[in-house]
């Protein structure tokens, strides 16, 4: 059976190694060298106990915001090798269908609730900082080959969501996210790759000169 997507990623970032940002390194040793140098008076039974507990509770503390420092970083590189995992034709399909589109920005077959645009705004946060990812892949069609009944699908050449008529699950909302943040990471690649070309004309034509 293949593997989804997400397992594949997982387990991909599951055995990479990741780097500690300096700042955390530092403050660690910096941490250790203060509880090293520091001198506990053997007075009072509990005051020093106090002393000792306080000094591993901030190394506890400073491993903590490490970990917590470290899994932030792995979802965020979780969310990027989504994006550059996509191949370049399909980029560049996604890029065409938003230059060929009459409309300007994604549209909706209806309204959503209050409930689903918090919901779409918890979701979209925990998609690109915590690597929350749909299952499958939503629906997508070129032309509206015909209504897919009480079922989320796109047009692409409408760039429209059709919603069901009924509350979406947060699996659809996810399969919406997921579609929007490719297609404009589409679009994002094509700019800079254009920018870069035009940067480069510049300077070849320069030389020239």
């Amino acid at each position: 059976m293949k593997k989804s997507m997400d397992e594949w990623l997982r387990e991909g970032l599951t055995d990479r190694e990741y780097q500690i940002p300096h700042s955390y390194e530092k403050k660690l040793e910096q941490t250790i060298k203060e509880i090293e140098n520091s001198k506990v008076i053997h007075r009072a039974g509990c005051f020093s106990r106090f002393a000792v507990n306080k000094a591993a509770g901030v190394v506890i503390f400073v491993f903590l915001l490490s970990a917590v420092s470290i899994s932030s970083y792995a979802a965020v590189n979780l969310f990027r090798d989504r994006m550059s995992s996509m191949s370049e034709i399909e980029r560049q399909n996604y890029n065409n269908d938003i230059q060929n589109c009459k409309v300007d920005e994604d549209v909706l077959s209806r309204e959503l609730t209050v409930e689903e645009r918090e919901r779409i705004a918890v979701l979209r946060e925990q998609y690109e900082k915590e690597g929350k990812f749909p299952q499958k892949e939503i629906q997508q069609m070129k032309r509206n080959e015909g209504i897919v009944a009480d079922e989320l699908y796109f047009v692409a050449d409408e760039s429209k969501f059709y919603l069901p008529d009924r509350a979406m699950t947060e699996e659809e909302m996810l399969q919406m996210i997921d579609l929007q943040e490719k297609r404009d990471y589409s679009v994002r690649q094509q700019n800079e790759a254009e920018i870069s070309e035009g940067q480069k004309g510049q300077g070849a034509g320069g030389q020239d000169a």
